[in-house]
Order: C-alpha cells, then structure tokens, then sequence
C-alpha cells in the first residue's frame, strides 16, 4: 500500500511504515531462514509473495537481487507439495488460495526480471494451474478432500490469469460463487474479454 498511496500519507507515518517494514521484513527475511521457506504447502507460496512485493517495492535493487535465489527456491518448494498431474493434496480451497499467491509471486517475479525469469514455463506449473477445472463437480462443488470442503469458490482474475498464460484453461461458469478473500492484484488480473466457459 505505500508504493500506491505512499505520497498521501503524513510523512511521520509514511516514514514510521517504512521503518518497520525494513527492520520486520527486508531486514528479518535477509537474516533469519524460517520454517516457511521449505514447506511443501501454502505457507511458502503465500510468505515468499508477500516478501518478494515488498522487496520490489520498497528495497533496493540490489538487496532484491542478492534474495531471488532463496526466493525461487521457496516457490520450488511449494511446487514439491504437488503430484505430476497437478492435484493439490490439500483440496480446492488450499489450491485456490495457495497457487494465487503462487501466481502473484511468479508475475511479479517476471515483470521484475523482464521475462527473463518465467516460472510459467514449467510443465507442473501448467498442470497444476488446470487443477481448479479437474476439482469441480458442477457450479457450486468441487471434489472435497483433505481439510477443504466441497464448497466451489473460484477467483475470477486468477481464472483469467491462468487463461491468459495458458489458453486452454477452462474459466468457471461467471454464475459460480466468487471467493471474497480474493487480493487486490488478482482483480487487476480480471479480463472482461473472457467469457465463461461454463
């Protein structure tokens, strides 16, 4: 939020922010190796995007390159928590929001690399995106196992991400419930050009 309304805000507060992102995030992330960073679930996808946005957005270029590594290896790990085909172990739900963050962090990286860095050409990669067509029943359920239920939430601009990058990605019907903890870039990811398949 400081990158986008940073200028607006008292200059104590904005420098107080600044502060306590440095010495609780860039400086904590550059010093310390958590439990995160090679977990084989959500944690790591969600905990690396996080720290990536923040060190794009508020470090220096080259404290942020001096961590790519790490970072790359923390969303490799993730990966690990998925078969071949694609199938999330944890179930729908965990998919929906771990892979999205997954996403954010791997565009992001992208963008910041200027394509040089594209982790959207890894075949598991492209099998996992398609897991949220495999999971689904019918509109409103998805196959329930692990710790999710049945309940079919989908991310509209994470569906419309994912059909950008790969074209043969079944987008859910627009009538499906929509998940409301969707974050603020995957609503920039929302292309009205793309119908539901449904």
């Amino acid at each position: 939020m400081l990158h986008i309304i940073g200028d607006k805000l008292p200059d104590l507060v904005r420098r107080r922010a600044e502060y306590e992102i440095r010495v609780r995030i860039i400086d904590s992330y550059r010093d310390n190796r958590y439990w995160w960073m090679m977990a084989d679930n959500n944690w790591s996808a969600v905990c690396v995007a996080a720290t990536f946005a923040v060190y794009a957005y508020l470090a220096t270029p080259e404290e942020t390159e001096a961590q790519l590594d790490r970072m790359i290896a923390t969303s490799e790990c993730y990966l690990r928590g998925f078969e071949d085909d694609g199938c999330c172990k944890e179930g729908y739900a965990y998919w929906n929001y771990g892979f999205s963050n997954y996403c954010i962090f791997a565009s992001m990286l992208r963008e910041y690399t200027d394509g040089r860095i594209d982790l959207f050409r890894n075949p598991k990669v492209r099998a996992i995106a398609h897991f949220q067509e495999n999971a689904a029943i019918n509109r409103t359920e998805s196959i329930s196992f692990s710790d999710s239920g049945n309940e079919f939430l989908p991310t509209p601009g994470i569906s419309h991400f994912l059909k950008h990058e790969y074209p043969d990605i079944a987008i859910p019907p627009i009538a499906c419930q929509i998940d409301p903890s969707a974050s603020l870039r995957t609503l920039f990811w929302m292309r009205p050009e793309y119908d539901a398949d449904g």
